[in-house]
């Protein structure tokens, strides 16, 4: 079995986050879960063989960021990295996988799926509504209609869910990213005053993510997508928040692991643990979890 989670705007609309969500809840139904990534701007991803990875061994700079992310979180799950996904799933099988998650699936055709599942950015669906290079869309919003599942990231947006029906009549969940902790620092965000920082798709949404806590970001530095934060700049980062009267640094999961180790700052530096809750439909999220064990 087979499943793909993908979307059709580039930049981060929450595929790691469903992939992390939907593996782990499968794997406590006692399914044997593997998670297909592409590891991109590890340097496995330049190699032809796939990586079963073991966040205790191998470096997110061999695997990417968000599959070693993955495999910290999910030690029950097989996360193997690689950019061809075909080859990925014989590994997938010889590790006695019976559901493979196909992380950013949707255009990597090579592969057949049995369930494909879209995810969109409740605040902005479809990208602005302009293809690559132009706009951000990936694909024509035409291909939603493959979609068995579609998954709404981010707050309540009315109207959204009427744009997606335009295109496809799959069921819609709709879900919201929430804080677990924040590691690193004690108490409160609370009016304290933070410099964020971050490589990611969508920096707005992580930014969103700290006001909600009720920090008042001071200062922000944004790195393209995946992109390591290197010592000097941290620390040229760390020296202006301080003087905009910023107690306090903040990053992602995803950015955290690539930091040098032990960096000497004028802040305390943290970083924020999200994960995913179903907002509205929980019962189509059940169902979908059931028809996936059904089938293998």
């Amino acid at each position: 079995m087979v499943v793909s989670i993908g979307n059709l705007v580039v930049g981060g609309a929450g595929k790691s986050q469903v992939a992390l969500l939907l593996a782990k809840e499968l794997a406590e139904n006692r399914l044997k879960v593997a998670i297909l990534s592409r590891g991109y701007k590890g340097t496995n991803e330049k190699g032809k063989r796939p990586l079963l990875i073991d966040p205790k061994i191998h470096p997110p700079s061999l695997c990417g960021d968000e599959a070693w992310m993955l495999a910290s979180r999910l030690p029950e799950v097989a996360v193997i990295a690689g950019r061809d996904r075909y080859r990925s799933s014989f590994e997938a099988k010889r590790e006695g996988a019976q559901v493979a998650l196909l992380d950013d699936g949707m255009q990597h055709r090579k592969l057949h799926r049995d369930i494909e599942i879209v995810v969109c950015d409740s605040r902005d669906p479809l990208g602005g509504g302009e293809l690559l290079p132009k706009g951000r869309l990936r694909d024509e919003p035409s291909h939603l209609a493959k979609a068995h599942y579609v998954l709404l990231v981010g707050p309540k947006v009315e109207g959204t869910g009427e744009r997606i029906a335009k295109w496809t009549h799959a069921p819609q969940i709709e879900m919201e990213i929430g804080v677990e902790e924040v590691v690193g620092w004690k108490g409160s965000l609370h009016e304290v005053p933070v410099g964020v920082f971050c490589g990611i798709g969508n920096p707005s949404r992580f930014i969103g993510t700290v006001k909600s806590q009720g920090a008042r970001v001071v200062a922000e530095e944004f790195l393209s997508d995946h992109q390591k934060m290197g010592e000097k700049r941290l620390q040229k980062f760390a020296e202006k928040a301080k003087e905009k009267g910023a107690e306090l640094l903040l990053c992602t999961e995803k950015d955290v692991v690539k930091l040098p180790k032990n960096p000497l700052l004028p802040l305390p530096l943290g970083w924020v643990k999200v994960s995913l809750q179903v907002r509205e439909n929980r019962e189509t999220w059940e169902e979908m979890k059931k028809r996936i064990a059904r089938s293998v």
